[in-house]
């Protein structure tokens, strides 16, 4: 056989279905660019093209036209690091997820407080010495003095700041 007589290596093919399939993974990747917000947008390394795409799409209202811009965002992001993209959502996203899972922690641990459970207290005092153990009695004491008056529970509002604003300095 001569060296100009090489065979031409085979190019694999992909099927009409795994294209689509692919596509509809790249529209589905946008949706989540659209559902964040314009300022975790600007973190992300996206081409102006793509970015104004994404900006335009969260305004828009008609079914239709928001499904032929998530096709159009899809086709774009074919041009884009996509490893990349998905990385960062998914550090946005479990960064959201930390916070919606603190955020119902400091209300149990306040709902705990005001039904009189003083072993709660006690060990939020061990695990967070900075907080003022007067402070949060007389809190408890007024909010349960408002829940019996029906009066807005105020005292139940800073009794929730006040555990928020200690447990956040620490993380």
């Amino acid at each position: 056989m001569k060296s100009c007589d090489k065979v031409p290596e085979p190019v694999e093919k992909i099927s009409r279905t795994k294209k689509k399939k692919q596509a509809l993974e790249l529209q589905q990747l946008g949706e989540k660019l659209v559902s964040i917000s314009l300022s975790q947008l600007e973190g992300l390394n996206l081409s102006e093209e793509l970015r104004q795409a994404i900006e335009d799409a969260k305004h828009i209202k008609s079914h239709e036209a928001r499904r032929r811009q998530m096709q159009y965002i899809g086709s774009l992001m074919r041009s884009e690091d996509v490893e990349l993209i998905r990385s960062a959502l998914d550090s946005i996203f479990l960064q959201s997820y930390e916070q919606t899972r603190r955020f119902k922690q400091l209300e149990q641990w306040r709902d705990e407080l005001l039904s009189g459970d003083l072993d709660r207290l006690d060990l939020l005092i061990k695990e967070h010495p900075q907080l003022n153990r007067q402070q949060l009695k007389q809190l408890i004491r007024n909010a349960e003095k408002e829940a019996r008056l029906q009066q807005p529970p105020k005292s139940s509002r800073k009794l929730f700041r006040c555990l928020r604003e200690t447990v956040q300095k620490k993380f």
